[in-house]
């Protein structure tokens, strides 16, 4: 009940905002009435497609209440303060054009209103309520210096007409004053916005005629519907936001939501007494708010990871701004998968906390997780790294920077990963993984014996497979395999991999579960 009473304090605010003569129609409006008020007649500029469909699908009041929440957090320019400012402008240009471009109707639904509230108050105004030369009607003309679009000119001068002489002006594209603004908008609509037909349409009815732009369709001027849709991405304005290294310490700990899946961990030897660890995360599609772009939708956001000596000293920070984009017909597809992502941090041997911080840029959200590291020391005795389960490797034309590792590239290499470790029977999984500290023999050579074990539940499934890798002139080495799972049943696994260095007598080993499908 709380939750539908606060959708109507939101219908109820709608009221003194829209400045029509016909404020008692708003009285009393039920929860869905105050819905479509607000979907209709309060953000329909400046809500994307995407979101118009998504809110009309909602059912609830707590869905309904929780979406309003996050279409104004998403386009809050400062959420660290407690005014949002591009709310606050927004009602300050809808009050304005329903009390000063009304004619018989709400002012957001003229052309000027349109305008107003899409690009905000003109640079200056040419008013000629007498009319002008090749155009005796009254005029105005408004020149915009910089408007906030990136396909709009950088002077636009956009004409309007009140060819009725009723006080409604609108929208033209015949004035010479407005000639640039013709041609770049005509230029537009080759820019794959429009399909063939509906640009031949647009052309015949307002280029090379005279006259103003008409309605069409749903009664909208077809030139302003394609300047509100160019504004979609750009009206939900660049923030200035923290850094993720303030937000850990000031909220993440108390508020955030959980990553949906836990972090792989991984570890490698590195240089100066380091280990390298890769930390690759499974970052559900359905868990971002996207932009609306012509052809895509785009997620923007910051990554944030660190290690801590668990006095609370940093050891080694990540902090990145990344985007991803998806076609709009595969969106839909991807609700349920993920992509994946990894971050590079090093750390010494011992016991550390880890820290990872995920914010999505469209609606300022934020997710975390926390891990305690046991970071292994392989100084001195024979070591396996992690292993990796992927479903391919593929050589490289050109190998990492010397010191530098780039994420899932090992040298010449590049392994990529089977998220889930969940295989199709028939088919192979290949192995990534490095051994360190090989005792070298008279010669300088390392001779190392490898064997795979395959048990399912426990009991061996397939007779062990042993290999003899070429040897090399390293303590260390890299080792691929391809373990091919012919007749292999549906069901959980676990592969075993021991090394026997054949120059000390050592042994090293690691299980790794898998899944075939």
């Amino acid at each position: 009940m709380r939750a539908a009473a606060s959708l109507l304090v939101v219908g109820a605010l709608l009221t003194p905002t829209l400045g029509s003569p016909q404020l008692e129609r708003y009285d009393n409006l039920t929860e869905e009435e105050a819905a479509k008020v607000w979907i209709e007649e309060i953000v329909p500029y400046i809500a994307t497609k995407q979101e118009r469909s998504l809110f009309k699908s909602l059912q609830t009041s707590e869905e309904r209440v929780s979406f309003i929440d996050t279409f104004w957090a998403r386009r809050d320019p400062t959420p660290e303060t407690p005014e949002n400012e591009y709310k606050l402008e927004h009602y300050r240009r809808l009050t304005f054009v329903n009390k000063f471009f009304g004619a018989g109707r709400p002012g957001f639904k003229s052309d000027r209103g349109r305008i107003y509230i899409l690009l905000g108050p003109p640079n200056d105004i040419d008013s000629d309520p007498m009319g002008r030369l090749a155009h005796q009607y009254p005029t105005e003309v408004w020149l915009y210096n910089q408007p906030p679009h990136p396909l709009l000119p950088p002077k636009l001068e956009i004409a309007f007409v009140d060819r009725n002489l009723t006080g409604e002006y609108e929208l033209t594209f015949q004035m010479l004053k407005d000639a640039d603004a013709s041609r770049h908008t005509e230029m537009l609509l080759d820019d794959g916005f429009l399909d063939q037909m509906a640009r031949a349409e647009i052309r015949h009815m307002n280029f090379g005629r005279p006259g103003t732009l008409r309605s069409v369709a749903d009664g909208l001027n077809p030139e302003l519907t394609r300047l509100s849709e160019m504004a979609l991405v750009s009206q939900i304005p660049q923030r200035q936001l923290r850094s993720l290294s303030e937000e850990v310490k000031a909220r993440v700990s108390f508020d955030a939501k959980p990553l949906a899946a836990d972090p792989r961990i991984d570890f490698y030897r590195a240089s100066e007494g380091r280990l390298c660890i890769p930390v690759t995360l499974r970052l559900a599609y359905r868990d971002f708010a996207y932009l609306e772009k012509p052809e895509l939708y785009e997620a923007r956001f910051d990554i944030f990871g660190r290690i801590l000596t668990l006095e609370g000293e940093t050891v080694d920070e990540f902090s990145r701004q990344e985007f991803f984009a998806v076609p709009k017909d595969q969106l839909p597809g991807l609700q349920d998968q993920s992509l994946l992502y990894q971050l590079i941090l090093y750390a010494p041997p011992g016991e550390h906390d880890l820290e990872l911080v995920l914010r999505d840029n469209s609606s300022n959200s934020i997710r975390m997780a926390a891990k305690r590291l046991a970071v292994p020391d392989w100084e001195s005795s024979l070591s396996l790294s992690s292993v990796v389960l992927a479903d391919q490797i593929l050589e490289l034309d050109q190998p990492s920077p010397p010191g530098k590792k780039e994420p899932f590239t090992f040298g010449r290499h590049k392994v990529l990963p089977n998220p889930t470790g969940t295989f199709k029977a028939g088919g192979s999984l290949s192995l990534y993984f490095e051994v360190y500290n090989l005792a070298l023999d008279e010669e300088g050579k390392n001779w190392v014996q490898l064997k795979y074990t395959i048990r399912r539940e426990g009991r061996l499934y397939r007779k062990p497979l042993s290999t003899y890798p070429y040897p090399t002139n390293r303590e260390n080495r890299a080792i691929m395999s391809n373990i091919p799972l012919k007749d292999f049943t549906p069901g959980g696994y676990t592969i075993t991999v021991a090394l026997t260095d054949q120059v000390s007598g050592d042994t090293a080993s690691i299980d790794v579960p898998f899944h075939v499908r």
